[in-house]
Protein backbone atom coordinates (compact mmCIF):
# COMPACT_ATOMS: atom_id res chain seq x y z
CA UNK A 1 0.00 0.00 0.00
CA UNK A 2 2.91 2.34 0.66
CA UNK A 3 4.18 1.83 -2.89
CA UNK A 4 0.75 2.68 -4.26
CA UNK A 5 0.66 5.87 -2.19
CA UNK A 6 4.03 6.94 -3.59
CA UNK A 7 2.95 6.17 -7.15
CA UNK A 8 -0.17 8.30 -6.71
CA UNK A 9 1.86 11.21 -5.38
CA UNK A 10 4.25 11.14 -8.36
CA UNK A 11 1.55 10.61 -10.97
CA UNK A 12 0.01 13.47 -12.95
CA UNK A 13 -2.00 11.45 -15.49
CA UNK A 14 -3.77 8.30 -14.30
CA UNK A 15 -5.66 5.77 -16.36
CA UNK A 16 -8.28 3.50 -14.70
CA UNK A 17 -9.29 0.49 -16.79
CA UNK A 18 -12.26 -1.84 -16.11
CA UNK A 19 -12.79 -5.38 -17.45
CA UNK A 20 -14.61 -5.64 -20.78
CA UNK A 21 -17.60 -7.30 -19.09
CA UNK A 22 -17.39 -5.35 -15.87
CA UNK A 23 -19.89 -6.29 -13.13
CA UNK A 24 -21.65 -3.67 -11.03
CA UNK A 25 -19.10 -3.96 -8.22
CA UNK A 26 -16.13 -3.25 -10.51
CA UNK A 27 -17.84 -0.29 -12.20
CA UNK A 28 -18.85 1.26 -8.87
CA UNK A 29 -15.35 0.75 -7.43
CA UNK A 30 -13.64 2.23 -10.48
CA UNK A 31 -15.95 5.25 -10.51
CA UNK A 32 -15.41 5.96 -6.83
CA UNK A 33 -11.63 5.90 -7.35
CA UNK A 34 -11.97 8.10 -10.44
CA UNK A 35 -14.06 10.70 -8.57
CA UNK A 36 -11.61 10.70 -5.65
CA UNK A 37 -8.48 11.14 -7.80
CA UNK A 38 -10.16 13.93 -9.79
CA UNK A 39 -10.37 15.94 -6.57
CA UNK A 40 -6.58 15.84 -6.24
CA UNK A 41 -6.17 17.82 -9.47
CA UNK A 42 -4.81 14.92 -11.55
CA UNK A 43 -5.76 14.19 -15.14
CA UNK A 44 -7.77 10.98 -14.85
CA UNK A 45 -9.39 8.79 -17.52
CA UNK A 46 -11.64 5.80 -16.81
CA UNK A 47 -12.18 3.37 -19.71
CA UNK A 48 -13.86 0.10 -20.59
CA UNK A 49 -13.75 -1.81 -23.89
CA UNK A 50 -17.51 -2.46 -23.98
CA UNK A 51 -20.42 -0.10 -23.23
CA UNK A 52 -21.62 -0.19 -19.64
CA UNK A 53 -25.10 -1.56 -19.01
CA UNK A 54 -27.93 0.97 -19.00
CA UNK A 55 -29.03 -0.47 -15.64
CA UNK A 56 -26.00 1.25 -14.08
CA UNK A 57 -26.95 4.76 -15.18
CA UNK A 58 -27.69 5.73 -11.58
CA UNK A 59 -24.05 5.33 -10.58
CA UNK A 60 -22.42 8.72 -10.19
CA UNK A 61 -19.90 9.49 -12.95
CA UNK A 62 -20.94 6.61 -15.23
CA UNK A 63 -21.10 9.02 -18.18
CA UNK A 64 -17.35 9.59 -17.85
CA UNK A 65 -16.47 6.03 -18.88
CA UNK A 66 -14.93 5.99 -22.37
CA UNK A 67 -13.95 3.19 -24.75
CA UNK A 68 -10.75 4.94 -25.86
CA UNK A 69 -7.66 5.34 -23.74
CA UNK A 70 -5.48 7.44 -25.99
CA UNK A 71 -5.53 10.07 -28.70
CA UNK A 72 -1.90 11.08 -28.65
CA UNK A 73 -0.50 9.31 -31.71
CA UNK A 74 -1.87 9.67 -35.23
CA UNK A 75 -2.16 6.36 -37.07
CA UNK A 76 -2.43 6.19 -40.88
CA UNK A 77 -3.84 2.93 -42.20
CA UNK A 78 -4.26 1.53 -45.74
CA UNK A 79 -4.50 -1.84 -47.44
CA UNK A 80 -1.10 -3.47 -47.73
CA UNK A 81 0.13 -6.12 -50.14
CA UNK A 82 3.23 -8.10 -49.19
CA UNK A 83 6.49 -6.53 -50.58
CA UNK A 84 4.56 -3.75 -52.33
CA UNK A 85 6.30 -0.82 -50.56
CA UNK A 86 9.67 0.34 -51.82
CA UNK A 87 10.42 3.11 -49.34
CA UNK A 88 8.78 5.24 -46.62
CA UNK A 89 10.25 8.69 -45.90
CA UNK A 90 9.25 12.13 -44.77
CA UNK A 91 10.25 15.72 -45.24
CA UNK A 92 9.13 19.07 -43.89
CA UNK A 93 8.14 21.72 -46.39
CA UNK A 94 6.62 25.07 -45.48
CA UNK A 95 5.91 24.04 -41.92
CA UNK A 96 4.09 20.90 -43.02
CA UNK A 97 5.09 17.32 -42.36
CA UNK A 98 4.93 15.18 -45.47
CA UNK A 99 4.96 11.42 -45.23
CA UNK A 100 6.04 9.81 -48.48
CA UNK A 101 5.13 6.18 -49.24
CA UNK A 102 6.78 4.94 -52.43
CA UNK A 103 5.44 1.67 -53.92
CA UNK A 104 7.51 -0.73 -56.00
CA UNK A 105 7.42 -0.40 -59.76
CA UNK A 106 5.38 -3.56 -60.20
CA UNK A 107 2.55 -2.31 -57.90
CA UNK A 108 0.03 0.49 -58.36
CA UNK A 109 0.09 3.71 -56.35
CA UNK A 110 -1.86 3.89 -53.11
CA UNK A 111 -5.50 4.99 -53.36
CA UNK A 112 -5.98 8.07 -51.18
CA UNK A 113 -9.70 7.23 -50.80
CA UNK A 114 -8.76 4.06 -48.94
CA UNK A 115 -6.48 5.69 -46.38
CA UNK A 116 -7.90 5.77 -42.80
CA UNK A 117 -6.81 7.91 -39.88
CA UNK A 118 -7.09 7.11 -36.17
CA UNK A 119 -5.45 7.89 -32.86
CA UNK A 120 -3.78 5.74 -30.26
CA UNK A 121 -1.47 6.05 -27.30
CA UNK A 122 -1.91 7.92 -24.07
CA UNK A 123 0.07 10.36 -21.99
CA UNK A 124 -0.70 8.54 -18.72
CA UNK A 125 2.11 7.70 -16.35
CA UNK A 126 0.06 5.35 -14.11
CA UNK A 127 -2.36 2.56 -15.10
CA UNK A 128 -4.77 1.19 -12.48
CA UNK A 129 -6.66 -1.98 -13.41
CA UNK A 130 -9.75 -2.52 -11.23
CA UNK A 131 -11.43 -5.92 -10.94
CA UNK A 132 -9.63 -7.94 -13.64
CA UNK A 133 -7.96 -11.23 -12.77
CA UNK A 134 -5.79 -11.07 -15.91
CA UNK A 135 -4.91 -8.47 -18.55
CA UNK A 136 -6.76 -10.32 -21.31
CA UNK A 137 -10.00 -9.62 -19.44
CA UNK A 138 -9.63 -5.96 -20.43
CA UNK A 139 -10.58 -6.87 -23.99
CA UNK A 140 -9.85 -4.63 -26.95
CA UNK A 141 -8.19 -1.91 -24.89
CA UNK A 142 -5.43 -4.31 -23.93
CA UNK A 143 -5.13 -5.90 -27.38
CA UNK A 144 -4.75 -2.51 -29.10
CA UNK A 145 -2.46 -0.93 -26.53
CA UNK A 146 -0.30 -3.76 -25.19
CA UNK A 147 2.81 -1.60 -25.43
CA UNK A 148 1.73 0.89 -22.80
CA UNK A 149 1.07 -1.89 -20.28
CA UNK A 150 4.76 -2.74 -20.38
CA UNK A 151 6.05 0.83 -20.43
CA UNK A 152 3.88 2.42 -17.72
CA UNK A 153 3.61 1.69 -14.02
CA UNK A 154 0.81 -0.83 -13.59
CA UNK A 155 -1.34 -1.27 -10.44
CA UNK A 156 -3.55 -4.34 -10.05
CA UNK A 157 -6.55 -4.10 -7.63
CA UNK A 158 -8.70 -7.21 -7.29
CA UNK A 159 -10.33 -9.65 -4.83
CA UNK A 160 -10.31 -12.79 -7.01
CA UNK A 161 -8.23 -15.67 -5.60
CA UNK A 162 -7.34 -16.57 -9.21
CA UNK A 163 -5.69 -13.25 -10.00
CA UNK A 164 -2.49 -13.69 -12.02
CA UNK A 165 -0.65 -10.85 -10.22
CA UNK A 166 0.18 -9.08 -13.48
CA UNK A 167 0.87 -5.67 -11.96
CA UNK A 168 4.04 -4.12 -10.64
CA UNK A 169 1.93 -3.25 -7.60
CA UNK A 170 -0.68 -5.87 -6.67
CA UNK A 171 -3.33 -4.91 -4.12
CA UNK A 172 -5.23 -8.16 -3.65
CA UNK A 173 -7.62 -9.16 -0.86
CA UNK A 174 -9.73 -12.26 -1.47
CA UNK A 175 -11.30 -11.95 2.01
CA UNK A 176 -12.90 -8.63 1.12
CA UNK A 177 -16.64 -8.66 0.47
CA UNK A 178 -16.26 -6.68 -2.74
CA UNK A 179 -13.89 -4.61 -4.83
CA UNK A 180 -15.83 -1.54 -3.70
CA UNK A 181 -14.99 -2.39 -0.08
CA UNK A 182 -11.31 -2.74 -1.03
CA UNK A 183 -11.36 0.63 -2.81
CA UNK A 184 -13.08 2.11 0.24
CA UNK A 185 -10.33 0.80 2.53
CA UNK A 186 -7.63 2.20 0.22
CA UNK A 187 -9.36 5.57 0.01
CA UNK A 188 -9.74 5.77 3.77
CA UNK A 189 -6.27 4.52 4.73
CA UNK A 190 -4.41 6.58 2.11
CA UNK A 191 -6.30 9.72 3.05
CA UNK A 192 -7.66 10.27 -0.48
CA UNK A 193 -10.43 12.87 -0.91
CA UNK A 194 -13.95 11.60 -0.27
CA UNK A 195 -17.31 13.28 -0.68
CA UNK A 196 -20.93 12.19 -0.95
CA UNK A 197 -20.54 11.00 -4.56
CA UNK A 198 -17.45 8.88 -3.84
CA UNK A 199 -19.12 7.37 -0.76
CA UNK A 200 -22.40 6.68 -2.58
CA UNK A 201 -20.70 4.67 -5.34
CA UNK A 202 -18.75 2.62 -2.77
CA UNK A 203 -21.96 1.82 -0.87
CA UNK A 204 -23.77 0.87 -4.09
CA UNK A 205 -21.04 -1.57 -5.10
CA UNK A 206 -20.98 -3.23 -1.66
CA UNK A 207 -24.78 -3.53 -1.55
CA UNK A 208 -24.89 -5.33 -4.90
CA UNK A 209 -21.88 -7.59 -4.24
CA UNK A 210 -23.21 -8.71 -0.83
CA UNK A 211 -26.86 -8.92 -1.85
CA UNK A 212 -27.70 -6.11 0.55
CA UNK A 213 -25.32 -7.40 3.26
CA UNK A 214 -26.74 -10.93 3.30
CA UNK A 215 -23.60 -12.77 2.04
CA UNK A 216 -19.81 -12.47 2.43
CA UNK A 217 -19.70 -9.65 4.92
CA UNK A 218 -17.16 -9.00 7.65
CA UNK A 219 -16.49 -6.36 10.29
CA UNK A 220 -14.54 -4.20 7.82
CA UNK A 221 -17.56 -4.19 5.52
CA UNK A 222 -19.75 -2.40 8.02
CA UNK A 223 -16.90 -0.12 9.09
CA UNK A 224 -16.57 1.11 5.51
CA UNK A 225 -20.35 1.49 5.20
CA UNK A 226 -20.44 3.57 8.39
CA UNK A 227 -17.50 5.68 7.19
CA UNK A 228 -19.15 6.27 3.80
CA UNK A 229 -22.48 7.24 5.36
CA UNK A 230 -20.70 9.63 7.72
CA UNK A 231 -19.16 11.18 4.58
CA UNK A 232 -22.60 11.78 3.07
CA UNK A 233 -23.03 8.53 1.16
CA UNK A 234 -26.55 7.41 0.28
CA UNK A 235 -27.89 3.88 0.35
CA UNK A 236 -30.05 2.14 -2.29
CA UNK A 237 -28.64 4.31 -5.10
CA UNK A 238 -29.35 1.61 -7.69
CA UNK A 239 -32.83 0.84 -6.38
CA UNK A 240 -35.68 2.20 -8.46
CA UNK A 241 -38.99 2.56 -6.68
CA UNK A 242 -42.20 2.60 -8.68
CA UNK A 243 -44.90 5.03 -7.52
CA UNK A 244 -47.48 3.40 -5.30
CA UNK A 245 -50.90 2.84 -6.92
CA UNK A 246 -54.20 2.00 -5.31
CA UNK A 247 -56.57 -0.62 -6.68
CA UNK A 248 -58.66 0.65 -9.61
CA UNK A 249 -57.33 4.19 -9.35
CA UNK A 250 -57.39 4.82 -13.10
CA UNK A 251 -58.98 8.07 -14.29
CA UNK A 252 -62.35 8.00 -16.03
CA UNK A 253 -62.23 7.97 -19.81
CA UNK A 254 -64.96 7.52 -22.43
CA UNK A 255 -65.45 3.83 -23.09
CA UNK A 256 -63.76 2.89 -19.81
CA UNK A 257 -64.82 -0.56 -18.64
CA UNK A 258 -64.69 -1.03 -14.85
CA UNK A 259 -63.32 -4.18 -13.32
CA UNK A 260 -65.95 -6.96 -13.13
CA UNK A 261 -67.42 -7.87 -9.79
CA UNK A 262 -67.41 -11.54 -8.90
CA UNK A 263 -70.28 -13.45 -7.35
CA UNK A 264 -69.71 -15.91 -4.46
CA UNK A 265 -68.23 -19.27 -5.27
CA UNK A 266 -70.60 -21.51 -7.22
CA UNK A 267 -72.84 -18.69 -8.41
CA UNK A 268 -72.38 -17.37 -11.89
CA UNK A 269 -73.39 -13.85 -12.56
CA UNK A 270 -73.81 -12.53 -16.08
CA UNK A 271 -71.85 -9.36 -16.74
CA UNK A 272 -73.94 -6.25 -17.09
CA UNK A 273 -73.35 -4.14 -20.16
CA UNK A 274 -72.88 -0.46 -19.48
CA UNK A 275 -75.85 1.72 -20.31
CA UNK A 276 -75.45 3.57 -23.61
CA UNK A 277 -74.46 7.17 -23.24
CA UNK A 278 -76.93 9.67 -24.66
CA UNK A 279 -76.59 13.40 -24.70
CA UNK A 280 -79.50 15.04 -22.84
CA UNK A 281 -81.65 17.39 -24.92
CA UNK A 282 -83.14 20.72 -23.89
CA UNK A 283 -85.43 20.69 -20.89
CA UNK A 284 -89.08 20.53 -21.98
CA UNK A 285 -91.99 21.59 -19.72
CA UNK A 286 -95.16 19.52 -20.16
CA UNK A 287 -98.29 21.55 -21.10
CA UNK A 288 -100.53 22.64 -18.21
CA UNK A 289 -103.86 20.80 -17.97
CA UNK A 290 -106.85 21.49 -15.71
CA UNK A 291 -107.05 18.80 -13.00
CA UNK A 292 -110.23 16.74 -13.07
CA UNK A 293 -112.20 16.41 -9.85
CA UNK A 294 -113.60 12.94 -9.29
CA UNK A 295 -117.00 12.82 -7.57
CA UNK A 296 -117.10 11.22 -4.16
CA UNK A 297 -118.56 7.69 -4.14
CA UNK A 298 -122.19 7.45 -2.97
CA UNK A 299 -122.75 5.73 0.36
CA UNK A 300 -125.84 4.23 1.93
CA UNK A 301 -128.02 6.64 3.95
CA UNK A 302 -126.87 6.94 7.52
CA UNK A 303 -129.08 5.57 10.30
CA UNK A 304 -130.28 7.82 13.04
CA UNK A 305 -128.61 7.75 16.40
CA UNK A 306 -131.80 6.62 18.09
CA UNK A 307 -132.04 3.48 15.98
CA UNK A 308 -128.43 2.66 16.73
CA UNK A 309 -128.99 3.13 20.47
CA UNK A 310 -132.11 0.88 20.54
CA UNK A 311 -130.21 -1.79 18.60
CA UNK A 312 -127.31 -1.77 21.10
CA UNK A 313 -129.73 -2.01 24.10
CA UNK A 314 -131.56 -4.94 22.50
CA UNK A 315 -128.32 -6.84 21.93
CA UNK A 316 -127.22 -6.23 25.55
CA UNK A 317 -130.55 -7.56 26.89
CA UNK A 318 -130.33 -10.74 24.86
CA UNK A 319 -126.81 -11.44 26.11
CA UNK A 320 -127.98 -10.98 29.75
CA UNK A 321 -130.91 -13.40 29.29
CA UNK A 322 -128.62 -16.08 27.87
CA UNK A 323 -126.20 -15.79 30.79
CA UNK A 324 -129.09 -16.01 33.33
CA UNK A 325 -130.49 -19.14 31.71
CA UNK A 326 -127.16 -20.82 31.87
CA UNK A 327 -126.83 -19.88 35.53
CA UNK A 328 -130.26 -21.37 36.45
CA UNK A 329 -129.69 -24.65 34.64
CA UNK A 330 -130.27 -27.59 37.11
CA UNK A 331 -127.45 -29.62 35.56
CA UNK A 332 -124.98 -28.18 37.94
CA UNK A 333 -126.94 -29.67 40.91
CA UNK A 334 -126.61 -33.24 39.61
CA UNK A 335 -123.74 -35.30 41.03
CA UNK A 336 -120.88 -35.90 38.66
CA UNK A 337 -119.63 -39.47 38.37
CA UNK A 338 -116.20 -40.04 36.91
CA UNK A 339 -115.94 -43.03 34.64
CA UNK A 340 -112.48 -44.28 33.78
CA UNK A 341 -111.17 -47.06 31.64
CA UNK A 342 -108.81 -48.49 34.22
CA UNK A 343 -109.88 -50.94 36.92
CA UNK A 344 -108.97 -50.56 40.53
Amino acid sequence: MANFSQSLQKSKNALIILPATAPVDSVAAGLSLYLSLKQTGKQVIIACSEPVSVALNRLIGVDKITNKIGSRNLVISFDYVQDSIEKVSYHIDGGKFNLVIEPKSDFPSLDSQKVAYSYTGTACDLIIVVGASRLEALGRLYMDEQKIFTQKELVNIDISPFNTRFGRINLLDSASSSISELIGLLTKNLGLPVNADVATDIIAGIEVATNNFSVKTRAETFEIIAWCMASGGRRAQLTTQAPAQTFDSRPFMPGFQPRPTYAPFGIQQAPQAPAPFSRPGPLQTPPFSQPQVQPAPQSAPAKSWLEELNKDESQSANQADNQSAQAQSPDWLKPKIYKGSSQV
